[in-house]
C-alpha cells in the first residue's frame, strides 16, 4: 500500500466493530465505521484518533472486547537545508 500526501489510514481491532449499539446486541459493524470514517474525510490522524475516542466513549458498556486503534496520515516532507 502507498500514502500519498494527504491519506490517513486507520488500523482497528475487531473489539470496536463488534462493540454493541444498543441493549439488542445490534453490533456496531464495518459497514458503520466505514460510513464514520468517510464522513471524517478529509481528515488526520489526530482528528481521526479523537473522532474515534469519542466513539468508544459513547458506545460505553457496549464496548465488551480489547479495542484498539491506530491512524497514520501522510503528508509532505521538504528538505529545506
Amino acid at each position: 500500500m502507498r500514502l500519498t500526501p494527504g491519506d490517513t489510514l486507520l488500523l482497528y481491532a475487531g473489539g470496536l466493530t463488534e462493540a454493541r449499539t444498543d441493549t439488542s446486541g445490534v453490533r456496531y459493524g464495518e459497514d458503520a465505521l466505514r460510513g464514520f470514517a468517510a464522513a471524517l474525510a478529509p481528515t488526520t490522524a489526530h482528528t481521526t484518533g479523537t473522532a474515534l475516542t469519542e466513539l468508544l466513549d459513547a458506545l460505553g458498556d457496549g464496548v465488551d472486547d480489547d479495542t484498539a486503534v491506530l491512524a497514520i496520515s501522510a503528508s509532505l516532507v521538504t528538505d529545506e537545508r
